[in-house]
């Protein structure tokens, strides 16, 4: 799975990040906690929401 060296959340992270989101967290809590913004956040709720991985894409 590729990751870029400057990630601060591994997709494990990410997975982590939707979960507790999905569990009434909210996005800005978590985001905050997890040292990224709302907007990534966001964009990795999206993709977990879509299926797709939570790897960085290349």
């Amino acid at each position: 799975m590729f990751q870029h060296s400057n990630s601060r959340l591994t997709p494990r992270g990410r997975q982590r990040l939707v979960e507790r989101v999905r569990a009434g967290e909210s996005v800005s809590a978590v985001a905050r906690e997890a040292g990224v913004s709302r907007q990534t956040a966001h964009k990795w709720i999206a993709r977990a929401e879509a299926g797709e991985p939570l790897s960085d894409r290349r």
